[in-house]
């Protein structure tokens, strides 16, 4: 949360003097109390609750604070989606990816941290999976419904092969399917400071080393082409090995294979050692895969809450004692 006039704030320093004012002021009415009442009246009168002497001071001092927070006037930032842009999230599920150097397995980490990604996204982002090893597989078109999504990423298994050109084709095609779909609704409706609004985003998790299939930057050329940017995530360390039928097979990360794909479709590469790291990365660039930050005025909640406060001390204050405050 934010302010436009952080200054405002500083009449928050006020507030301790203003309760001493109250606490020296109900002092000196306890003292005239029992200066100008007979003793034996005093005995004979209820005593107030304390909870009722409390809280009409305090719901006043409150709706002070609120009030104070009102004139600083505060906002806060929600993450929303841009129109017309789907996230692709295309993960590689080759036998490379049950490398156990991330715990539990490469494959399983980078299932968790992409769960947390799709929760992390609003509501009205439409979300696509596509899984990679020796083809490519479509494992939900992009959708709004988050938990379908993830689902599907829960559910995926290890399969042989490695072609990430592939996986990049079937994600460019899961995008282009959606614009045409909304393009009759975008007729007319374009952003006059942007008419050309990015279609998509790709988010594409490997260890990379193309086995088979389409040539990866063959395939990002034709994403540039279509200017989707292509987020690359390099997920393990470099000294990996699995185990096939009793051996020990190297499974290194191919950081410039996923480098150049990056660089071609003007996207960005990083590099995920751990399960914390990919999370991180994730929640680091939202806003950078089809997603901005808009500034929302809550001005107008801060000032209700202060007159309600008011309105409520005031009432309190004169229902049990007869006066305001």
């Amino acid at each position: 949360m934010g302010t436009d006039k952080p200054l405002m704030l500083l009449f928050l320093t006020v507030i301790p003097l203003f309760i001493l004012f109250l606490r020296f002021a109900e002092k000196r009415r306890n003292i005239q109390a029992i200066r100008f009442t007979a003793a034996d009246i005093l005995e004979k009168v209820a005593p107030i609750s304390q909870w009722r002497r409390v809280l009409p001071p305090a719901l006043f001092l409150l709706a002070l604070c609120f009030a104070v927070v009102a004139l600083a006037r505060p906002y806060r930032n929600t993450l929303v989606s841009k129109k017309q842009t789907p996230i692709i999230f295309a993960l590689d599920v080759s036998l490379s990816m049950k490398a156990q150097d991330v715990r539990p397995t490469r494959l399983d980490a980078a299932k968790q941290a992409t769960v947390a990604a799709i929760r992390h996204l609003p509501s009205d982002v439409q979300t696509g999976i596509v899984s990679f090893a020796q083809s490519a597989f479509t494992e939900v078109m992009p959708t709004r419904d988050h938990e379908q999504a993830i689902s599907a990423v829960q559910d995926l298994r290890l399969r042989e092969g490695t072609a990430v050109g592939n996986g990049i084709i079937a994600s460019i095609d899961l995008i282009d399917q959606t614009s045409e779909k909304m393009e009759e609704d975008a007729i007319g409706k374009l952003d006059s400071t942007n008419n050309h609004p990015q279609p998509g985003a790709i988010i594409l998790l490997s260890d990379g080393d193309t086995k088979s299939g389409i040539d990866p930057l063959q395939a990002a050329r034709k994403a540039a082409d279509e200017r989707i940017p292509i987020y690359t995530i390099a997920f393990g360390t470099d000294n990996a090995t699995v185990d096939v039928q009793g051996e020990q097979i190297p499974v290194s990360v191919d950081e410039k294979e996923l480098l150049d794909i990056a660089s071609v479709t003007q996207g960005e590469f990083f590099r995920a050692l751990n399960a914390d790291s990919l999370t991180l990365v994730f929640k680091n660039f939202s806003a950078k895969i089809g997603l901005e930050t808009v500034r929302q005025d809550i001005t107008p909640f801060f000032a209700i809450t202060a007159a309600s406060m008011l309105l409520f001390s005031l009432g309190f204050s004169v229902f049990w004692f007869g006066r305001l405050m």
